[in-house]
Protein backbone atom coordinates (compact mmCIF):
# COMPACT_ATOMS: atom_id res chain seq x y z
CA UNK A 1 0.00 0.00 0.00
CA UNK A 2 3.06 2.57 1.20
CA UNK A 3 6.20 2.90 -0.55
CA UNK A 4 7.93 2.90 2.07
CA UNK A 5 8.21 -0.15 4.89
CA UNK A 6 6.43 -0.35 8.46
CA UNK A 7 8.80 -0.45 11.58
CA UNK A 8 8.02 -2.56 14.61
CA UNK A 9 7.04 -1.13 18.24
CA UNK A 10 9.33 -1.62 20.55
CA UNK A 11 7.25 -3.07 24.05
CA UNK A 12 7.10 -0.10 26.09
CA UNK A 13 5.96 1.90 22.69
CA UNK A 14 3.22 -1.15 22.24
CA UNK A 15 1.50 -0.64 25.82
CA UNK A 16 1.54 3.36 25.48
CA UNK A 17 -0.47 2.38 22.01
CA UNK A 18 -2.51 -0.24 23.65
CA UNK A 19 -3.53 1.72 26.63
CA UNK A 20 -5.11 4.50 24.33
CA UNK A 21 -6.21 2.14 21.52
CA UNK A 22 -8.05 -0.74 23.82
CA UNK A 23 -10.74 1.51 25.53
CA UNK A 24 -11.93 2.23 21.80
CA UNK A 25 -11.82 -1.36 20.54
CA UNK A 26 -15.61 -3.39 20.86
CA UNK A 27 -14.82 -6.66 22.06
CA UNK A 28 -11.60 -7.31 22.57
CA UNK A 29 -8.85 -5.98 24.27
CA UNK A 30 -4.58 -6.36 23.40
CA UNK A 31 -2.35 -7.62 25.87
CA UNK A 32 0.77 -5.51 25.13
CA UNK A 33 3.16 -8.82 26.02
CA UNK A 34 1.35 -10.90 23.06
CA UNK A 35 0.41 -7.70 20.91
CA UNK A 36 2.59 -6.86 17.54
CA UNK A 37 2.75 -3.34 16.76
CA UNK A 38 3.78 -2.22 12.92
CA UNK A 39 3.45 1.36 12.13
CA UNK A 40 4.61 3.73 9.62
CA UNK A 41 4.04 7.59 9.58
CA UNK A 42 1.04 9.52 7.36
CA UNK A 43 2.45 11.69 4.98
CA UNK A 44 -1.00 13.73 4.69
CA UNK A 45 -1.54 13.49 8.35
CA UNK A 46 1.25 15.35 9.75
CA UNK A 47 2.21 13.64 13.32
CA UNK A 48 0.10 10.81 13.07
CA UNK A 49 1.19 6.69 12.13
CA UNK A 50 -1.23 4.03 11.06
CA UNK A 51 -0.41 1.05 13.28
CA UNK A 52 -1.32 -2.52 11.92
CA UNK A 53 -2.02 -4.09 15.84
CA UNK A 54 -2.13 -7.91 15.67
CA UNK A 55 -2.26 -10.69 18.33
CA UNK A 56 -1.10 -14.42 17.39
CA UNK A 57 -1.61 -16.12 20.71
CA UNK A 58 -4.84 -17.56 19.69
CA UNK A 59 -7.06 -18.86 16.40
CA UNK A 60 -8.12 -16.80 15.16
CA UNK A 61 -5.59 -13.97 15.07
CA UNK A 62 -6.64 -10.81 16.28
CA UNK A 63 -6.02 -7.76 14.10
CA UNK A 64 -6.91 -3.93 13.64
CA UNK A 65 -5.93 -1.00 12.27
CA UNK A 66 -5.75 2.50 14.29
CA UNK A 67 -4.60 6.24 13.28
CA UNK A 68 -2.54 7.45 15.95
CA UNK A 69 -0.83 10.68 17.48
CA UNK A 70 0.17 11.16 21.01
CA UNK A 71 -2.92 13.35 21.38
CA UNK A 72 -5.25 11.21 19.67
CA UNK A 73 -6.26 7.82 18.12
CA UNK A 74 -8.87 6.73 16.05
CA UNK A 75 -9.83 2.63 15.09
CA UNK A 76 -10.29 2.13 11.52
CA UNK A 77 -13.44 -0.41 10.93
CA UNK A 78 -13.37 -0.04 7.20
CA UNK A 79 -16.27 2.10 7.25
CA UNK A 80 -15.77 5.87 5.86
CA UNK A 81 -16.64 7.22 9.27
CA UNK A 82 -13.57 7.13 10.94
CA UNK A 83 -11.23 8.86 8.14
CA UNK A 84 -14.18 11.15 7.10
CA UNK A 85 -13.89 12.02 10.97
CA UNK A 86 -10.63 12.51 11.07
CA UNK A 87 -10.67 14.49 8.13
CA UNK A 88 -12.91 16.80 9.90
CA UNK A 89 -10.83 16.97 13.05
CA UNK A 90 -6.87 16.46 11.67
CA UNK A 91 -5.04 18.87 9.62
CA UNK A 92 -4.92 16.78 6.12
CA UNK A 93 -2.85 17.94 3.77
CA UNK A 94 -3.57 16.76 0.55
CA UNK A 95 -0.66 18.21 -2.20
CA UNK A 96 1.28 16.29 -5.33
CA UNK A 97 3.51 14.47 -2.72
CA UNK A 98 0.66 13.36 -0.16
CA UNK A 99 -2.45 12.50 -2.18
CA UNK A 100 -1.70 8.97 -4.10
CA UNK A 101 -0.59 7.76 -0.68
CA UNK A 102 -4.26 9.42 0.98
CA UNK A 103 -6.07 7.38 -2.05
CA UNK A 104 -4.22 4.38 -1.35
CA UNK A 105 -4.79 4.64 2.63
CA UNK A 106 -8.71 5.83 1.79
CA UNK A 107 -9.56 2.76 -0.61
CA UNK A 108 -7.33 -0.04 1.47
CA UNK A 109 -9.59 0.90 4.78
CA UNK A 110 -12.83 1.72 3.05
CA UNK A 111 -15.05 -1.32 1.73
CA UNK A 112 -18.51 -1.12 0.32
CA UNK A 113 -21.64 -3.45 -0.14
CA UNK A 114 -19.45 -4.68 -2.76
CA UNK A 115 -16.06 -4.97 -1.60
CA UNK A 116 -13.09 -2.88 -1.41
CA UNK A 117 -11.85 -0.83 -5.00
CA UNK A 118 -8.24 -1.95 -5.70
CA UNK A 119 -6.78 0.74 -7.40
CA UNK A 120 -4.53 -0.68 -10.31
CA UNK A 121 -0.85 0.95 -10.39
CA UNK A 122 1.12 -1.58 -12.53
CA UNK A 123 0.52 -4.83 -14.35
CA UNK A 124 0.78 -6.91 -11.22
CA UNK A 125 -1.88 -5.26 -9.34
CA UNK A 126 -4.44 -6.65 -12.21
CA UNK A 127 -6.20 -9.99 -11.61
Amino acid sequence: MFREAFEKLELDDVATVLDKVNPLLEGIVFDPIETVIMGIDLSFYPGYRLLDISDYSGMPASHRYAVCSPRSSVVLNFTNAPIYKMNADVPLVLNEDTVADYVRFFFAFVRGKHGRFRIAESIDDIF
